[in-house]
Order: C-alpha cells, then sequence, then structure tokens
C-alpha cells in the first residue's frame, strides 16, 4: 500500500537516467528487454510530448 503523498519511483526514474544507461545495466545485469536493437529501446522509454517544449517555463503551460 502507498499512503499519501508518496510517488511511485519505478514510474519515475526512467526519465532521470539516459536510454544507454538503461540499456548498459540491463545487458550487465542480464535483464531481458523487449526489443534487440537500442533505437528501438529508446524509442520505447523515451517519452516526449509532441507539442514540444520551447523552455522550461514552458512546462507550466502544459
Amino acid at each position: 500500500m502507498i499512503e499519501d503523498g508518496l510517488a511511485e519511483l519505478h514510474t519515475h526514474l526512467g526519465g532521470s537516467v539516459a536510454s544507454d544507461i538503461l540499456w548498459s545495466l540491463a545487458h550487465e545485469q542480464g535483464i531481458a528487454l523487449p526489443v534487440k536493437d537500442f533505437w528501438e529501446f529508446d524509442a520505447l522509454v523515451t517519452v516526449s510530448d509532441p507539442r514540444g517544449v520551447e523552455n522550461l517555463d514552458a512546462l507550466d503551460r502544459i
């Protein structure tokens, strides 16, 4: 059970670690990935807003 006010870290961690680091760690630790190509993996773990963000102030408008 998650107490109110706590974030689910696993849902946010991917955004704070570069995809090449995630790729390397998965291979070093023998974790099976759903794709074999790095660029497919990169697209899989990269979340982007299709509207784009011009700068940090623009995040407030999303």
